[in-house]
C-alpha cells in the first residue's frame, strides 16, 4: 500500500511519542532504514533486520541501475518503523491517512520514504518467542520497503499504474520470504496460493483473457482480487515472458503486451499452477514439515490442503501444541461438503469434542464430546483421528478420547487446519496414514 500525498502532519513528530530505536540495514549501496518500538523483543527486531537485508540484496538484484552508486546518492534514505500494536500503528499513522488504513497494519508514505508496519498477528511476547517474526509480518516488511525503495529512486514508479507498484512489490517481497528461508519454496506458501486460487477463479467460465491492463475491469474487482492478479501478472511478465521489471513503468508496455502472446499464455499458466495449501486467513507459516497457524484477534485462521483426500479408513496423525495467547482452540478439519464440514476442535482447559459448522459466520453445532481432557497450553500433544463411514475415532498421546458415531455428516473429501481467533498453534510431523482403526 502507498501514499503520494504530501499533505498533513509530518509523521515524525508522532512516531516520536514512540521514542523509537533505530537500527541501520546497509546491502551493497542500497540503505534502508529500520526503526523499531522498543517493547519488541530484541530476538524479533533481529529478524526484521534480516528481512529488510534480505530486501535490499533483492532490490538491488533486481533493479541494479537504480542501485548504483550514482543513483543512491541522489535518493533519500528509506525508513520502516516496525510497531509492536496495532494500536501504535494506528496512533502514528491516522492522522497522516486520516483513517484510510485503520483497517491494515502497513502503509507507505512516499512523501517521506517512510513505511510503517505492525506486528501482524499480534502475539504475546511468549508466542513471539516460540514463533519468531511472524511470516506475514516479513511479507509485509519487504513490501512496504520495497514501495518507498523504488519511489525514491524512480519518478516513473510514482506515476505507473497502481497494480505496478503493487505488483512490483509483492514480487519482491515473494522472493524475499524464499530467499531468507522464511519458505521452502512457493508451493510450500500458503499466502501465495491464495492469491493464485483468486486469480484462477476469475478466469474460470470466461472465454476473454483479462489483466490488469483491463483498467475499467480490474478497477471494478475488490482489493484482494487486485492484490491477487497484480501479483500474478507481474511475476509472469518479468519470470515468463522476461521483461525487465523496469519496463513495467514504461509507455510502451501495452504496445509490447499486445503485440505478444503473452495474455494467453498467462492464463494457461495460472491455470496450470498448483500449490500445497490455501487460506480463508493469511496466517498460516510452513517449512520443512512445521507449521504455526496464528490468528488475528477477531477472526480464525483457516487453512485447506490441496490435492490431499483424506477418505474413510485412513488417519490423520501429527503433533499439537497450543502456545500462550489470547486464544485456546485449534481445529483439525475434515469432510468438507457444500453444506459444510465436520471438526475435532482442542481446546486449553476444555473437553475434546467433534463439532459441524455450516460456515464461518454460523455457531458450531457439537455432536459429541469427550468430558475427561484437560489440555495444558505450551504443552506438545500426539494426536490421531480416523473416520470412515459412520464413525469417528481420536486419540491423544496414544489414548482414546472420543468415539463417537455420526449419522447425517458423512465424511467427503480434504481435510485442513485452523486456529479460533486469538490463536497461537504449532503443528509438526502431519502423515495421513493409509492403516485400519486399531
Amino acid at each position: 500500500m502507498g501514499n503520494r500525498s504530501a499533505a498533513g502532519a509530518h509523521i515524525a513528530g508522532v512516531v516520536t511519542l514512540f521514542i523509537l530505536s533505530t537500527i541501520a540495514v546497509r546491502a551493497e549501496a542500497a540503505d534502508l532504514v529500520l526503526r523499531a518500538d522498543p517493547t519488541i523483543p530484541k530476538s524479533i527486531v533481529q529478524d526484521a533486520e534480516r528481512v529488510m537485508a534480505v530486501t535490499a540484496k533483492q532490490l538491488t538484484k533486481a533493479f541494479p541501475d537504480l542501485a548504483d552508486a550514482a543513483s543512491s546518492s541522489k535518493a533519500r534514505s528509506c525508513t520502516l518503523r516496525l510497531y509492536r500494536s496495532p494500536r501504535a500503528f494506528r496512533t502514528a499513522v491516522s492522522k497522516r491517512t486520516r483513517g484510510r488504513f485503520d483497517h491494515s497494519f502497513a502503509f507507505a508514505d512516499y512523501s517521506t520514504s517512510t513505511g510503517h508496519v505492525a506486528l501482524q498477528p499480534y502475539l504475546s511476547d511468549a508466542a513471539l518467542a516460540e514463533v519468531g517474526l511472524p511470516v506475514l509480518t516479513c511479507y509485509q516488511i519487504a513490501h512496504e520497503a520495497t514501495h518507498v525503495w523504488l519511489a525514491a529512486r524512480a519518478r516513473e514508479y510514482l506515476d505507473a499504474e497502481d497494480w505496478v507498484r503493487e505488483g512490483l512489490a509483492t514480487w519482491i517481497a515473494g522472493k524475499v520470504i524464499i530467499a531468507g528461508g522464511w519458505v521452502t519454496e512457493l508451493n510450500d506458501d500458503p499466502f501465495a496460493a491464495t492469491r493464485l486460487r483468486r486469480v484462477q477463479r476469475l478466469y474460470l467460465g470466461r472465454n476473454r483473457i483479462y489483466t490488469p491492463n483491463d483498467q475499467t475491469w480490474y478497477d471494478a474487482l475488490g482489493s484482494p482480487d487486485r492484490y491477487a492478479l497484480a501479483w500474478c501478472w507481474t511475476r509472469f511478465l518479468i519470470e515468463h515472458a522476461k521483461l525487465n521489471p523496469t519496463e513495467l513503468w514504461s509507455h510502451d508496455l501495452q504496445t509490447k503486451i499486445e503485440s505478444s502472446a503473452s495474455a494467453s499464455q498467462f492464463k494457461d499458466a495460472c491455470l496450470a499452477q498448483r500449490f500445497n495449501w490455501y487460506e480463508t486467513g493469511r496466517t498460516l507459516q510452513w517449512r520443512d514439515g512445521v507449521g504455526y497457524q496464528c490468528a488475528f484477534a477477531d477472526s480464525a485462521a483457516t487453512a485447506w490442503r490441496v490435492g490431499h483426500r483424506w477418505p474413510a479408513g485412513k488417519s490423520l496423525s501429527g503433533s499439537i501444541t497450543i502456545l500462550p495467547n489470547s486464544g485456546d482452540e485449534a481445529r483439525i478439519l475434515f469432510a468438507r461438503a457444500a453444506d459444510g464440514h465436520l471438526f475435532v476442535s482442542l481446546q486449553a482447559q476444555r473437553d475434546v469434542q467433534l463439532a459441524w459448522q455450516r460456515s464461518a459466520y454460523e455457531p458450531a453445532t457439537v455432536i459429541a464430546r469427550s468430558g475427561d481432557v484437560r489440555l495444558q497450553k505450551g504443552t506438545p500433544y500426539e494426536f490421531q483421528i480416523w473416520y470412515r463411514r459412520g464413525e469417528v475415532l481420536v486419540k491423544l498421546n496414544g489414548y482414546q478420547v472420543l468415539r463417537t458415531a455420526i449419522e447425517t455428516k458423512q465424511p467427503g473429501d480434504g481435510w485442513g487446519l485452523s486456529a479460533v481467533a486469538g490463536s497461537v498453534i504449532h503443528w509438526s510431523n502431519l502423515e495421513l496414514t493409509g492403516k485400519g482403526r486399531d
